[in-house]
């Protein structure tokens, strides 16, 4: 017999903002598999990292040729975005080999939302790209029923669009709450092809230019922290933009930067922006600079017939 592991099951169910009823997560079970170019890709829930919450477990097993030649995992990995817990997945492939997880994500402090993951097929191995939130909530979710969790989701879903390049994602999310009474929905969101991914970069220092290690900067994916020499590094999809603040009261300065949205992927060059702003002023015992820079450079053309 065949064996592997993918975590331990989660013991509750999922918390929610502003209520005490958590949401059923469904754990271990294998939510969705599907089979394309000689492997299996699955989907499921459990606790990847031993911190108790729950996150989403992909895998892409392959079958080699099948019997008397036994299967084999060749790509695996974790959406574990603790302290939030993320569950309820789908997964799908299309033409390329690039893949979509959709999945929900709740956590004490964020009602439940909806969100998609993507991977390029060149994409380097056990990783997606930085989620996409489809629908969030307006409240928490609390059923007429006494159960604790309570039911969610059953179960979302993710196709490949006619295209064979595109993907179609559903999902429920809460259209209104209210104790005992709330209403769910389901949405349903048309996702573009896998897009690129970027890296910024940059360096925390005072004035004095000595490192500053533990800095969260807030606003990028993650978020990162600064290590021992200051440095930080976090990946964004392509069309991200926004600051990219140190989030610690005391560490002044910020730096701003938008990734490239081309309007047609084919022979259009990639306008993009980065705009570092200045430091602000302050005493030399708190100013901080933020300094930050794109790897790879956004040059070139993309590869693709799709239009946006």
């Amino acid at each position: 017999m065949w064996t592997w592991s993918a975590g331990t099951a989660v013991a509750s169910g999922a918390p929610q903002s502003g209520t005490s009823v958590t949401v059923d997560t469904l754990s271990p079970r294998i939510m969705n598999a599907v089979y394309r170019g000689g492997s299996i890709y699955l989907v499921l829930t459990s606790d990847t990292n031993g911190d108790g919450a729950s996150d989403v477990f992909w895998a892409r097993i392959a079958t080699n040729g099948g019997s008397p030649n036994a299967p084999t995992i060749a790509d695996s990995g974790a959406i574990a975005v603790g302290p939030a817990w993320a569950f309820m997945p789908s997964i799908n492939v299309n033409a390329n080999g690039d893949a979509v997880i959709c999945y929900s994500q709740s956590s004490s402090t964020q009602f439940p939302d909806m969100r998609y993951t993507m991977r390029l097929a060149s994409d380097p191995p056990g990783s997606f790209q930085a989620p996409v939130i489809a629908k969030t909530s307006v409240g928490f979710y609390d059923s007429f029923v006494t159960t604790n969790p309570d039911r969610w989701g059953d179960f979302s879903a993710c196709v490949v669009d006619p295209d064979d390049e595109s993907f179609w994602v559903a999902n429920e999310f809460v259209k209104s709450s209210s104790v005992n009474s709330s209403v769910w929905g389901t949405f349903i969101a048309h996702t573009a092809q896998a897009l690129p991914t970027f890296t910024i970069s940059g360096t925390v220092q005072t004035a004095g230019s000595t490192p500053i290690s533990g800095v969260v900067m807030s606003g990028l994916p993650g978020p990162p922290s600064t290590d021992a020499n200051g440095d930080y590094s976090g990946t964004v999809p392509q069309g991200f933009s926004g600051p990219a603040p140190p989030q610690n009261d005391e560490e002044i300065g910020s730096s701003s930067c938008r990734t490239p949205v081309p309007r047609r992927w084919r022979s259009r060059r990639w306008p993009w922006v980065f705009r570092r702003l200045p430091s602000a002023t302050g005493t030399s015992a708190t100013e901080r600079r933020a300094r930050a820079a794109w790897s790879p450079t956004p040059t070139g053309r993309l590869a693709g017939t799709r239009s946006h």
